[in-house]
């Protein structure tokens, strides 16, 4: 009993310690920008553009290694053919390489996800969530960006960053061992009906920011176009 306590406090703490992670690594992705900047000014704009392609190379084999250590077959590693075809038509789509780098800061943010909800939560309906999770916090991304009037926000990158997403929910398939599908997680949710009420006034915020946000690119100005009392309520 007291050793299944102990388990159960560890996990909590565990828990807790990702779930800040999630939210710093969520809060600084707009920031990376500032050190892609950096490489641009140091290296120029062929070295900057390889970042992104360097890093899905360096997680690559690092999860290649990851899934021959767990399972001992390479029957696994087939989970790489669709996601390095999304890769593909990423890059291919969109001409901006300095977008590309939305590609590993996303299958990150999966993997992270996956490691906090995977801690309560088991079977493949957790993926669902930890997709939903990690695409929505991709909206979330450029909404920070969109309403800062010397920044960027498309579409477009939005799209990038399910896409990622994805990836990051392929790999966790090939990794992790196989799982019945389960939507229990889902009766945890009666316990929080407020918090669940509070997302869904974020998500009717967050809505109204992406279509001030889209007039605001179609205008080519901030001020003015986006209305001053949702810039207040974003603060």
């Amino acid at each position: 009993m007291k050793s299944q306590n102990l388990w159960h406090r560890r996990s909590a703490r565990i828990e807790k310690a990702l779930w800040v992670i999630i939210v710093l690594y969520t809060i600084l992705l707009p920031s990376f920008l500032i050190v892609y900047r950096a490489i641009f000014n140091a290296f120029g704009e062929t070295a900057v553009g390889n970042v992104p392609l360097i890093l899905v190379l360096i997680l690559g084999i690092g999860y290649m290694i990851a899934v021959l250590r767990i399972h001992g077959t390479l029957k696994r590693l087939l989970y790489l053919v669709p996601c390095a075809l999304i890769i593909y038509l990423i890059m291919a789509l969109e001409e901006n390489p300095n977008k590309h780098i939305h590609i590993p800061e996303y299958v990150l943010m999966a993997w992270l996800l996956f490691a906090v909800i995977s801690i309560g939560y088991h079977g493949k309906g957790a993926l669902y969530l930890v997709f939903t999770c990690a695409s929505l916090l991709g909206v979330v991304d450029e909404i920070e960006q969109g309403i800062h009037p010397s920044r960027f926000y498309g579409w477009s990158d939005m799209l990038v960053n399910a896409s990622s997403s994805l990836i990051g929910i392929l790999t966790i398939l090939g990794l992790v061992h196989k799982t019945k599908g389960s939507w229990d997680w889902t009766e945890s949710l009666k316990k929080f009906k407020k918090l669940i009420y509070m997302n869904l006034l974020g998500l009717a915020s967050a809505t109204l920011m992406c279509i001030s946000l889209f007039r605001v690119q179609a205008d080519g100005k901030f001020w003015g176009t986006y209305p001053v009392w949702l810039w207040y309520v974003n603060l």
